[in-house]
């Protein structure tokens, strides 16, 4: 039996690279699926690493640390992390179902209050009252409403209504002419 001399290379080189930059492929309110990166393995603690790059389970629009490195093999150590950040999404809500106003004046319009929303004259400031003061008499009114934004959810898309402002009558004449 001759003697043959067995010569085996190790890579440790993997140790020193990163992987490429992560890129998210989809997320939701409590989910993020990143990109797969082939080699990678994934970590939202530093700690678990999973092959899967969907993380569930997740708490709606919060901030997340998300950790690769290349996998250890049999010829080369797990690689330097590579470190990213991402959030879930929010909540998206429809817009509310109507408006109606509560009272019209020769210079003011109120709304009718909807719970948990804000209103605007023009469909770019918002304000959380109902109420439209300092208008014009017998003009035409366009006003908006919509769910606000909150910590979990969007602002919703806006409803609109049309509304006049009434006429001013002098008193003084109405009397005299009577």
């Amino acid at each position: 039996i001759a003697s043959t001399d067995l010569t085996m290379t190790l890579d440790w080189t993997n140790g020193l690279r990163l992987p490429p930059d992560m890129s998210i492929d989809t997320r939701t309110t409590d989910s993020i699926t990143l990109l797969e990166i082939e080699g990678v393995e994934y970590s939202i603690d530093g700690k678990n690493w999973q092959d899967s790059s969907t993380f569930t389970g997740l708490t709606v629009a919060t901030e997340y640390t998300f950790y690769t490195r290349y996998k250890a093999t049999n010829t080369s150590k797990a690689s330097a992390i590579s470190i990213d950040y991402w959030s879930t999404t929010k909540y998206s809500v429809s817009a509310p179902s109507s408006i109606s106003t509560a009272e019209v004046t020769t210079n003011s319009i109120t709304l009718n209050t909807i719970e948990g929303a804000e209103y605007s004259i023009n469909g770019t400031n918002w304000q959380d009252s109902p109420s439209f003061t300092g208008l014009n008499s017998m003009e035409e009114y366009t006003l908006y409403a919509r769910y606000k934004e909150t910590s979990t959810s969007y602002a919703s898309d806006r409803i609109s209504i049309m509304i006049s402002t009434t006429e001013i009558i002098d008193s003084w004449e109405t009397i005299a002419a009577a």
